[in-house]
């Protein structure tokens, strides 16, 4: 008859069942207690015991086998299968997984439905069994199937995607199998001020690309930024953002109904921690809109009466710095609860690599009052090679209107103290005194919407880095419609984020006058620039920005982890590859980070983000030229209404004498 069937009892008894089965089967019972299987009957099944082809009780073989469920695991997802019919009066009721002994994931049928149904499988799993439960015939439980270890390799991530445009990068996105899948913002772009019923809508029209990239990674997660919040350039004022929060945990996340990220005040920043010690990946996913104060000169760019109000919106964030309004703007980004939740993700984690979502800009922030004589010097001089270089960048672009000849800063940066080596010598730094006429977190140009012109939470945020010093930390964004590698270059190895925007929706690729300003913009504003390494090809050949493309794109994050001795991870090696690939995968950007630089030179890395110029830095020396632009349309207004009112004017009236 084939394999011989023993009865797995609930209490001890029969069959010679091990004290441990008969403790595991009284606990699933207990499981069913506190999980989706309350009101299933848990007593009969006490009574019964489970059968599996491992130990069972006599049954006829055929029996037995149609109930036992068949594990197929395929990535991060187990099918679970049951060879039963289903009929009201006999059915297969539920199955559930256990991963090394705890339950994990369940699923209950109805008589009307396959008993066939997958399974999320956690990342640090090493076994798996599966459960079925009929409404008849006992529990009956598969054999143990062996998940081996699964270090994280790949993790991909983007923003910026149209919903009513095709999206063939997804192609090229999959041909990575990545782990994870992050968004970093603008999963759909609804129109302005949507509705909750609209932001549902345009998430529902990409509901089959979202499935399928679900399907094939085990991290499916990420943050909204403004567009998929509901409005453009919103923050903490939007009156629909409890809405836009439950969309996205809905849609996007598929985050279970009693998820902490549902009610936790601040928005729905949460972390992930992936693979297991000493190969430990920390996602940190920060909301960037829920909490968020307004800009020093609330944002046009939600007044959906302008004609081009993103336009309108870049304008005043260029103007505000140029003229440094908003240098000394205390509002927040993240929130009172937010801040204190990253506070302990960062200082309690014993990952070896940590990625910060952002979905708007972070760096630079180097805002300190602190200055000595000779870090003035170096300054002075790194100045003047700054806007040399602009100005070789600019080129043709500037000379014929002399422009060139004005591209410098009027005034000297001001850094900060050293890099500290003990961390309990690392010393607070105070608010500094308001600079004088001074979601990216590290860019310097002042056009698009970044941490940059919250000075404050800024400089909050890169010295908690500096303070916490996360082993492999790295920032990634979206938002700016186009890829970018941003840093320092007194930094340890450089690079400090990672931004990657345009999916399906880029600067370059809309062509015509919003390409030429992009590159007009990334040539004038790039001191915050990592060069790409060339590690995969000759440097800059795809990148005539340098650590920047305006192509459509999408970033990636490889983990070549070191090898270990024995006892654990040799911290001396490995890295990450950070790449942005085009449409069909080819990589455009690529930058490597070393892993295990240890707490002095992570706290160096971020010393150096501080040091960075500011955006007010790098507008300053545009107030000449916007004070002569308004004076020119001021000169050119008064001159065309004098015309027009002497061409208006009524010729004056001539009297003839007649003659008498």
């Amino acid at each position: 008859m084939g394999q011989k069937w023993t009865r797995r009892t609930g209490d001890g008894r029969g069959g010679g069942v091990p004290a441990l089965v008969a403790r595991r089967c009284r606990d699933r019972a207990n499981h069913l207690h506190t999980t989706a299987f309350m009101g299933l009957p848990t007593k009969e099944w006490k009574a019964r015991g489970a059968f599996s082809e491992v130990d069972s009780g006599g049954n006829p073989e055929a029996k037995v086998r149609k109930h036992v469920p068949v594990v197929t695991v395929e990535g991060s997802k187990a099918k679970i299968a049951v060879n039963h019919g289903m009929a009201p009066d006999h059915w297969i009721q539920a199955v559930w997984i256990e991963a090394d002994g705890k339950p994990v994931a369940e699923h209950v049928f109805a008589p009307t439905d396959m008993p066939e149904v997958e399974l999320d499988i956690p990342t640090d799993a090493t076994e798996i069994t599966a459960f079925s439960m009929c409404n008849l015939h006992d529990v009956y439980t598969s054999p143990a199937t062996p998940i081996g270890a699964r270090d994280v390799r790949l993790i991909a991530f983007g923003s910026c995607r149209k919903q009513s445009l095709p999206a063939p990068i997804w192609d090229a996105v999959l041909s990575l199998r990545p782990d994870a899948w992050l968004w970093t913002g603008d999963a759909v772009y609804p129109r302005g001020n949507a509705s909750p019923e609209e932001l549902r809508g345009a998430y529902r029209k990409v509901a089959a690309d979202d499935s399928r990239v679900r399907s094939a990674v085990r991290v499916y997660d990420g943050v909204y930024d403004d567009h998929d919040f509901g409005l453009n350039d919103a923050g903490s004022a939007f009156v629909g953002r409890e809405a836009s929060r439950q969309a996205f945990l809905d849609e996007i996340v598929r985050a279970p109904a009693g998820s902490v990220r549902r009610t936790q005040p601040g928005g729905l920043y949460g972390s992930r921690t992936l693979g297991r010690p000493p190969r430990q990946v920390k996602l940190i996913m920060l909301d960037t809109r829920f909490s968020r104060d307004d800009h020093a000169i609330p944002s046009v760019g939600g007044l959906s009466w302008l004609p081009k109000p993103g336009y309108a919106a870049a304008a005043v964030r260029l103007a505000s710095a140029a003229f440094g309004i908003g240098s000394a703007h205390d509002g927040d980004v993240l929130g009172s609860e937010q801040w204190s939740w990253l506070r302990t993700e960062l200082t309690n984690s014993s990952a070896a690599v940590h990625i910060i979502v952002s979905s708007i800009q972070p760096l630079p922030a180097k805002e300190q009052a602190a200055v000595r004589i000779p870090q003035q010097q170096k300054l002075n001089a790194r100045t003047s090679q700054s806007h040399s270089a602009r100005r070789l960048a600019l080129g043709p672009l500037c000379h014929p209107c002399g422009l060139h000849h004005r591209l410098r800063i009027g005034s000297a940066r001001r850094p900060s103290a050293g890099p500290d080596t003990d961390r309990d010598s690392v010393a607070p730094y105070s608010p500094p005194p308001p600079p004088p006429p001074s979601h990216q977190v590290l860019t310097t140009s002042p056009v698009v919407e970044s941490w940059g012109h919250f000075p404050a939470s800024r400089r909050r945020l890169l010295e908690l880095l500096r303070e916490a010093r996360p082993a492999g930390a790295l920032l990634v964004s979206g938002d700016v419609h186009y890829a970018e590698m941003l840093g320092a270059a007194a930094a340890p190895a450089g690079i400090l984020e990672f931004t990657s925007s345009g999916l399906n929706r880029s600067c370059g690729s809309k062509g015509g006058l919003p390409r030429l300003l992009c590159q007009i913009f990334l040539r004038i504003w790039h001191a915050h620039r990592q060069p790409h390494d060339g590690v995969s090809g000759p440097a800059g050949a795809a990148t005539p920005l340098g650590g920047a493309s305006v192509e459509l794109n999408f970033g990636s994050i490889g983990i070549d982890w070191p090898a270990t001795d024995g006892q654990g991870l040799d911290r001396s090696g490995g890295s990450l590859i950070i790449q942005a690939h085009g449409v069909d995968g080819t990589p455009l950007l690529r930058h490597q980070l070393p892993l295990g630089l240890g707490g002095q030179l992570e706290a160096q890395r971020w010393q150096a983000a501080l040091d960075m110029p500011t955006i007010f830095d790098e507008a300053l020396w545009l107030r000449g030229p916007v004070v002569s632009g308004i004076l020119l349309v001021a000169a050119a207004f008064c001159i065309l209404c004098g015309c027009l009112r002497r061409r208006h004017r009524a010729p004056p009236t001539k009297v003839r004498d007649k003659a008498a």
